[in-house]
């Protein structure tokens, strides 16, 4: 139970003192885990993760489409691609270290990156949770170029269609996959919410 239901129970007028204790409990020793989300371009992990963001409290939300920016001039290439990445592995590092659940939102790489979340979670003795959000490629490049346009990038169609068909399943290792195809934006989250509250 997440302090955002806490606030919307005691709104509703049921949050009843030793109910409300009970979830405030839950909330402070709420199980700390390290959550990876890969997936598809244009099947949905940046809107996921913004539902969740909202939804998990004391939670980081790292991943390379974000540290990339911290870079002034940065090129799409080796060399800052692996920075961002090792960037994105230390940081989660660190906020494990200081108590927080960490939310990994990225394409990952190789089975070797994956790994090295892997380890973080296994020193920090909690949970790696692993989902993989694809889709339909027709219904991913279409939902790619509506955001091109909204956002008013520059992205064009061909490297689109590029990046969509780098997806690669990795059920095997672990990932728990998700369909949005013709799925409500809230599809894949209400999924992974769930998992996280069974956690606790």
């Amino acid at each position: 139970m997440t302090l955002k239901r806490i606030y919307h129970l005691l709104w509703l007028g049921i949050g009843q003192l030793s109910l409300y204790n009970n979830y405030v409990i839950t909330y402070l020793t709420m199980k700390k885990f390290l959550l990876l989300i890969d997936g598809m371009s244009g099947a949905g992990k940046s809107t996921t993760a913004g539902f969740l963001a909202r939804e998990l409290p004391r939670t980081a939300i790292v991943g390379f489409d974000k540290i990339k920016r911290f870079i002034s001039d940065f090129k799409r290439g080796t060399r800052d691609n692996a920075i961002s990445r090792e960037v994105s592995i230390a940081m989660t590092q660190r906020y494990l270290e200081l108590g927080m659940s960490v939310m990994v939102e990225q394409s990952f790489k190789s089975e070797q990156e994956i790994m090295a979340y892997e380890k973080l979670a296994k020193q920090n003795n909690i949970p790696c949770i692993k989902f993989q959000i694809h889709c339909n490629p027709e219904e991913a490049l279409r939902r790619v170029i509506d955001r091109t346009a909204r956002n008013n990038g520059d992205l064009p169609e061909s490297r689109a269609k590029r990046n969509i068909s780098l997806y690669n399943s990795r059920e095997s290792l672990g990932f728990i996959q998700i369909d949005t195809t013709n799925k409500p934006p809230d599809y894949a989250f209400e999924t992974i919410i769930q998992k996280i509250e069974n956690l606790q």
